[in-house]
């Protein structure tokens, strides 16, 4: 990403406290994966964290000033929606 909009960037600023970021994190290699998972690991090995760029997998500088207040959410598979109840503490980080 090339930049942040300036309204993102503006909305986060005054409601730090109340914002989650969420990252989607890859596995470290495909075999601590199961299912279409493994399968998609395993084809596209490079975007394992053994391979990939760290910072590829961050959240954005300009934004990472952020947190704290502002949490991060980790995601290790991708789904658009989850419930609020799924957000433990384990998988939240200031």
């Amino acid at each position: 990403m090339r930049q942040v909009s300036p309204q993102v960037e503006e909305i986060t600023h005054r409601h730090a406290h109340r914002t989650v970021f969420t990252r989607f994190i890859t596995p470290e290699r495909p075999e601590h994966m199961s299912g279409m998972w493994l399968a998609y690991y395993e084809k596209w090995r490079t975007m394992t964290r053994e391979q990939l760029d760290p910072g590829l997998l961050d959240i954005v500088p300009t934004l990472k000033h952020f947190i704290p207040p502002a949490r991060v959410f980790d995601k290790l598979t991708m789904a658009r929606l989850f419930k609020p109840s799924s957000m433990n503490s384990s998988s939240l980080t200031r």
